[in-house]
């Protein structure tokens, strides 16, 4: 399993779609960050409105409404909340995982490695670290920009910026794991990345949270990845604070059992 995680780690650093997916999210998190620093500063605020552009509020509502905006309040709203971080991690997932069937490089995996646990195992590890990169770089961004910015947006506690991180990487690890399991099925990139853009983004869960709550069962769907993520926590809070460690466990288990038991069952 270990000569696989080194293998794939190596493939990873070495595929454009690694760096395209985290530029992405870079460009992502610049927009937001300029756009807040632009509405929120009076300066950059009567300038773009003296070129003719328009704000919904009072910059009076604005200035108060943002006044106690932390940079990991941006980085959660301009990446992770809005399914972002989770689509993308999701698209490469399903880019990396189906390039082994269209190449036929599994073929050459399996006949090293006839335990498939090998192989799942060391794909759920090249998740877990490419998620943590993207995610740890991402942030550091978000950070630069604010430094850069003359710290315009208030610090976030360092124990609180942790616990955000971590609870955040569980859940895409699970996201991930789910995707590796669409990809386990179908083989398809276009069935993985079809996957990752409508499971990850939260499309799919909003949809039926809402024909089930007509019934009064859209409580169920808060326990679902995408509401997990999306209402995570700034900062631990007590039981509520190991939700998301316990949910992103448990489908992470999951999906990776189910995928293991599908790969072993189908012909490669």
């Amino acid at each position: 399993m270990l000569n696989l995680l080194r293998t794939d780690l190596y493939r990873v650093f070495r595929s454009k779609s690694f760096y395209i997916c985290f530029g992405i999210l870079v460009f992502i998190n610049i927009v937001t960050f300029g756009i807040l620093f632009i509405i929120t500063n009076p300066s950059t605020r009567d300038l773009i409105l003296q070129f003719g552009a328009e704000l919904s509020a009072d910059a009076s509502d604005i200035e108060s409404s943002l006044a106690n905006t932390t940079i990991l309040e941006i980085f959660r709203q301009g990446t992770v909340s809005g399914g972002f971080l989770s689509v993308t991690t999701g698209v490469f997932g399903a880019l990396f995982i189906c390039m082994d069937f269209e190449s036929g490089f599994i073929k050459n995996i399996m006949a090293a490695h006839e335990n498939k646990w090998d192989y799942v195992l060391g794909k759920t590890g090249t998740f877990c670290i490419v998620n943590f990169l993207y995610l740890l770089g991402t942030f550091l961004v978000t950070l630069l920009l604010n430094i850069i910015s003359g710290g315009f947006f208030a610090y976030s506690g360092l124990e609180d910026i942790l616990y955000y991180l971590f609870s955040a990487w569980f859940i895409v690890n699970a996201f991930s794991a789910l995707i590796m399991l669409i990809c386990m099925i179908t083989r398809s990139k276009a069935a993985g990345v079809a996957g990752a853009i409508c499971l990850n983004s939260g499309l799919v869960v909003m949809i039926l949270s809402s024909v089930f709550g007509l019934f009064g069962l859209g409580w169920i769907f808060d326990y679902s990845l995408y509401l997990t993520l999306a209402s995570l926590p700034s900062a631990f809070q007590g039981e509520y604070g190991l939700r998301p460690f316990i949910t992103g466990s448990a489908f992470f288990v999951l999906y990776t059992v189910i995928s293991e038991i599908v790969l072993a069952k189908k012909d490669i």
